[in-house]
């Protein structure tokens, strides 16, 4: 019943590619802290506009058949983290729609799998698939023009992860990325996405902005 909103969304729009549900974030120690997290209503997000978003996590999402046949599945390379991400990326290269609809509820333990907020195994993986989620998706002059703001990003998360003891992990993770994008596969720059790549663009600057101007 809570996820028929999704359904509803999703049907009618042969545009849209997912549709992503309202998560209750638990704790990753689920089996001690659910009772407290639920009836306290502690959660970190809570949005409450059915809106646009650019790409679902996969952890609760639909995904509609026939673009994954267009677009391809999800990338195996992605292991572990951001695979949603650059699925949801590719399918807005192509120039379809990810949706949030938060009358669909579910709820997500967050770190349920690798235990905690911050670990070694999360740290090296995400930066890793960082990397590779960059070079996959961005053309080369996207990534040119972008390489300010990346290498500041980048900056940034060493010396908060060096600061956790887990820095070692981290540059690892950057070092294996720019390896397997050496060896991986580009989504293919195509002229009729040029406007997609755009919307894209303006979207990043737009979010940058607005992460300056809290």
């Amino acid at each position: 019943e809570r996820l028929t909103p999704l359904i509803v969304k999703y049907k009618p729009y042969e545009d849209v590619f997912t549709t992503h549900p309202y998560s209750h974030i638990l704790d990753a120690d689920f089996e001690k802290r659910f009772t407290d997290t639920i009836f306290d209503s502690i959660i970190f997000y809570a949005y409450e506009k059915e809106e646009k978003i650019f790409a679902a996590c996969a952890g609760a999402a639909i995904y509609r058949k026939k673009i994954l046949d267009q677009i391809g599945l999800f990338d195996e390379e992605h292991f572990a983290y951001l695979e949603d991400v650059d699925i949801g990326y590719r399918a807005r290269i192509y120039g379809y729609e990810n949706w949030y609809a938060p009358k669909a509820v579910v709820y997500h333990v967050g770190s349920g799998t690798s235990g905690s907020r911050y670990n070694q195994f999360k740290t090296r993986y995400s930066s890793r698939n960082n990397v590779y989620l960059v070079y996959k998706n961005m053309p080369f002059l996207q990534i040119l023009l972008n390489l300010p703001f990346l290498a500041a990003g980048f900056g940034i998360k060493i010396v908060f992860f060096t600061a956790k003891g887990m820095g070692r992990e981290y540059l690892a993770g950057i070092k294996n990325g720019f390896s397997i994008s050496i060896k991986g596969k580009k989504v293919p720059f195509s002229w009729k996405h040029l406007k997609n790549y755009a919307c894209i663009q303006a979207e990043l600057w737009v979010n940058i902005l607005r992460r300056f101007g809290r």
